[in-house]
């Protein structure tokens, strides 16, 4: 990779932070195991709707809250199970990826970890605006519970202070969530157009960029690409190694 003025980069190496756990199933449970763990969320979740909506019939003297409550209980719960289920099948797709990779590009470390388009990269448009929605679609569900809780139940003071200060928070999550919408529906989406990939370090990087159709004109902008590499570390002996 060479430097605007032609010259070689320095060939540096920068240590990443944060993040830096091992991919895919080698980290955390298996695809199996996180189903398994979701699906206690589900039937558990399901169930408690259930008994909400009066198809498992219990003792009404039991009952201290309105069905409805029990309701957005159950859903709570069967949602929360359905995101770890989402979890699982993002890390099976990962790991399919990987393997039909591993076979199509041998001996390409650059195409074996993601789902490379190697003509162009487009950035996500719409997916994480309706991400953010659906998060906040969630939290408004979860906080339904609470806010009857201090407001329908009159709850004590410190119960309506702490949902207040939540209710602030999700006015602003939702002013996020429409202002990514906004944004993506008034200027489009963008891609880079490689002239080839992957790109080796020893050579220019050339790449043209195709602005979104909603911006007027761009006066300036800068692109940085980062070839990451992926070890581990071994610390400890016998049984208090750790990796």
């Amino acid at each position: 990779m060479r430097d605007p003025d032609g010259s070689p980069a320095a060939p540096a190496r920068r240590r990443l932070t944060g993040r830096t756990e091992r991919r895919g199933s080698q980290t955390g449970a298996s695809v199996l195991g996180t189903l398994l763990f979701g699906g206690v969320f589900v039937a558990a979740g399901a169930s408690i709707a259930l008994i909400g909506l009066h198809v498992i019939p219990v003792d009404p003297a039991s009952v201290h809250t309105p069905y409805w409550v029990i309701v957005v209980a159950g859903a709570s719960f069967a949602g929360a199970g359905l995101a770890v289920w989402g979890m699982a099948a993002t890390q099976q797709r990962a790991e399919h990826q990987r393997r039909i990779a591993a076979l199509r590009y041998r001996g390409s470390a650059a195409l074996n970890d993601y789902a490379w388009n190697t003509r162009r990269f487009t950035p996500p448009r719409w997916a994480r605006a309706v991400q953010s929605v659906a998060g906040a679609a969630f939290m408004t569900l979860f906080l339904s519970m609470f806010n009857w809780w201090a407001w329908g139940a009159n709850g004590p003071w410190v119960v309506k202070t702490v949902v207040a200060l939540l209710d602030l928070l999700l006015v602003f999550v939702w002013w996020r969530c429409m202002l990514q919408l906004g944004r993506a529906t008034k200027f489009g989406g963008s891609h880079l157009v490689f002239e080839h990939f992957p790109y080796r370090m020893d050579e220019p990087v050339a790449i043209r960029w195709v602005p979104p159709q909603g911006m007027a004109h761009a006066d300036r902008g800068s692109f940085t690409f980062r070839c990451v590499e992926e070890f581990y570390e071994e610390h400890g002996t016998g049984k208090d190694r750790s990796r």
